[in-house]
């Protein structure tokens, strides 16, 4: 195919590399998994707040030390507030072993994106995890292609395939943080998302 699968060999990375983004990785999801819990004292503390103020309002409305028109301007409001509580809740306490399983199995194959990128099922499937890679597109030239972006992981590499890749970016040097800020800021679209999304 016009010899991207060419450029996907020359881009994979090397295993010594894909061992410091592991790493890195490994530092980021115990980051995000001490800032988690964090949110969830607070969030628990302000849920069972405003649980308490629910309670309250509706017992001094039953034994009427409070009027009709006091309990329904404030019961709407902090039931609303404590249903918005109750779905942060429950997301902060979703299980984060998906993934810190999502990163340990695909980051290994990043030394072979020709093959991650033949798994693909689908022309979309195909075309986002591409979008991971070329970051300012993918252009089909008569030998080889252009990106005006790459991410910064594979610019290294890139710059060895010269013949076959012209990327126009100016960055010269990739660095662990950019890896990690690509996959976190994209969501789905991350390289390493789009690697296990087919």
């Amino acid at each position: 195919m016009f010899q991207l699968t060419e450029i996907l060999h020359g881009l994979s990375l090397e295993t010594k590399y894909i061992d410091m983004l592991k790493t890195e990785v490994e530092i980021r999801l115990q980051e995000t998994l001490k800032d988690k819990n964090q949110r969830l004292k607070i969030v628990t503390s302000e849920y069972e707040t405003l649980n308490e103020k629910v309670n309250s309002l509706e017992e001094k409305y039953i034994s009427n030390k409070i009027s009709q028109s006091t309990y329904e301007k404030w019961h709407p409001v902090y039931t609303r507030d404590l249903h918005g509580k109750a779905i942060e809740l429950k997301e902060l306490k979703k299980d984060g072993s998906e993934t810190v399983n999502l990163y340990n199995n695909a980051l290994p194959y990043l030394s072979d994106l020709e093959w991650i990128y033949r798994q693909a099922k689908d022309v979309e499937s195909k075309q986002s995890f591409l979008k991971g890679i070329f970051w300012g597109g993918f252009t089909k030239e008569k030998t080889g292609g252009r990106t005006g972006l790459i991410n910064p992981m594979f610019y290294e590499n890139a710059l060895k395939i010269g013949y076959l890749l012209r990327v126009n970016q100016k960055k010269i040097q990739p660095n662990m943080t950019e890896f990690s800020k690509s996959t976190r800021d994209r969501g789905r679209t991350g390289t390493i998302a789009m690697i296990t999304g087919f």
